[in-house]
């Protein structure tokens, strides 16, 4: 619930009541809780998923979410807000350095 008051004045300045404005914010409580819930549900979903995922972030490729398949490929490092980075001299998908997000 969320609650405004005010005084109200009579002629002469002087307070003589109040006005208080009630707004039930109830189902805007229970919808937020709801979406919290969705995400938290969904990022299970992600997170179990039989492949390797992983999303990153432009720019810079910063690693924002990593699932446990693609963290047991890459050896269970905390990669998570590093960005990656190819070695110069390997495919794309052979070597990775990672640095830390700026």
């Amino acid at each position: 619930m969320a609650i405004a008051c005010s005084p109200v004045h009579d002629e002469q300045g002087s307070i003589a009541g109040m006005h208080c404005v009630c707004v039930d914010t109830a189902s805007e409580v229970l919808a937020e809780r709801h979406r919290a819930q969705e995400i938290d549900r969904m990022r299970g979903l992600f997170r179990q998923a039989p492949g390797c995922t992983a999303v990153v972030r432009e720019p810079g490729h910063v690693f924002e979410v990593a699932n446990d398949a693609f963290m047991n490929l890459i050896g269970q490092r905390d990669m998570i807000r590093f960005r990656v980075s190819a070695h110069p001299q390997q495919p794309r998908h052979r070597v990775w350095r990672l640095y830390p997000a700026k």
